[in-house]
C-alpha cells in the first residue's frame, strides 16, 4: 500500500510554510508542535514532507492520524489538502441550516490559493472553549492564520462549540474518495438544523408531548387551543 504522508505546515523564521516553500538540506525550518528543527525530505521515490529527527517525542513525528482514525479517514484529509494546493478549480457547497434560513454559499477554494493561502493536514488550534483541537485540514496564511477548517465527517457532525471561529465545513470520507471534478459538498446539505436550531427543535417536541400526553390524562386536560397558543409564544420568544 502506498505510503500516507500529511500535508504539514511548518516554521521558518516569522513564516508558515509548506515543503514545497523548501528545499532538501534547509536549515532553521522548525516544527509548529515542538519547536524543534525539522528534516526537510525531498527525494524521487516518496511524496515530498517534514520529518522529525529520530527520538523525538513530538505527538506530531509519528506521521500523524489520531488514535483509531482509519486509512481512508486520512487519505481523505490528504487528499483535500492537496487538491487545494494543486487545484484550478476547487469548490465546496455549504448549507448550515434549513430551519433558520441561513443560505447555502459556494466557496471557491481556488480563490483562497490564488490569494497566497494553502492547505496544511493536522493544523493545531484552539477550540471555542479554549482547548487545543487538530484540523483535519486547515487553509491558513503565511502567518498562520486559519481561515477555513476543513473535517473529514466521521460518525457525526463536530458540535458547534468545538469549533475555530471560522468557516467550517465537514465532508464525508466517501464522497471525498469518489471525487473526481474537485467540487465537495458538505455534508450538512441537506440538513435538518444547526445546532441552535436543534435546540428550540428538541424544546418543541418536549411541549408537544406534553400536550399529547394530556390528552390522554382526563385529570391534566387542557383546552389544545390555549396550549396552541401557549407553544407559539414561546417559539416566538426565541427568536
Amino acid at each position: 500500500m502506498k505510503e500516507l504522508l500529511l500535508e504539514r505546515a511548518a516554521r521558518y523564521g516569522d513564516k508558515i510554510v509548506l515543503v514545497s516553500h523548501c528545499f532538501t538540506g534547509q536549515r532553521g525550518v522548525t516544527c509548529l508542535e515542538c519547536g524543534d528543527e525539522l528534516i526537510v525530505r525531498k527525494g524521487e521515490q516518496k511524496k515530498h514532507h517534514f520529518c522529525h529527527r529520530k527520538g523525538s517525542e513530538c505527538v506530531l513525528s509519528s506521521g500523524g492520524g489520531g488514535d483509531g482514525e482509519t486509512d481512508e479517514h486520512k487519505a481523505a484529509k490528504i487528499k483535500i489538502a492537496n487538491r487545494f494546493n494543486q487545484s484550478d478549480n476547487m469548490t465546496i457547497l455549504q448549507k448550515v441550516c434549513f430551519r433558520c434560513e441561513k443560505r447555502t454559499k459556494l466557496y471557491n477554494l481556488t480563490e483562497y490559493r490564488d490569494a497566497g493561502y494553502y492547505a496544511v493536514n493536522e493544523y493545531k488550534y484552539k477550540d471555542k472553549n479554549g482547548n487545543d483541537r487538530y484540523a483535519d485540514v486547515a487553509i491558513i496564511d503565511n502567518s498562520g492564520n486559519i481561515h477555513i477548517i476543513i473535517e473529514i465527517f466521521k460518525s457525526h457532525a463536530t458540535c458547534e462549540a468545538n469549533r475555530e471561529g471560522c468557516v467550517w465545513v465537514e465532508l464525508s470520507a466517501f464522497s471525498v474518495e469518489k471525487n473526481t471534478d474537485d467540487h465537495f459538498t458538505c455534508v450538512r446539505v441537506p440538513c435538518v438544523s444547526c445546532d441552535a436550531c436543534s435546540t428550540i427543535i428538541a424544546t418543541e417536541q418536549a411541549y408537544l408531548k406534553r400536550i399529547y400526553d394530556y390528552r390522554e390524562m382526563p385529570d391534566f386536560q387542557m383546552d389544545e387551543k390555549l396550549a396552541f397558543l401557549f407553544f407559539k409564544s414561546k417559539h416566538a420568544s426565541r427568536r
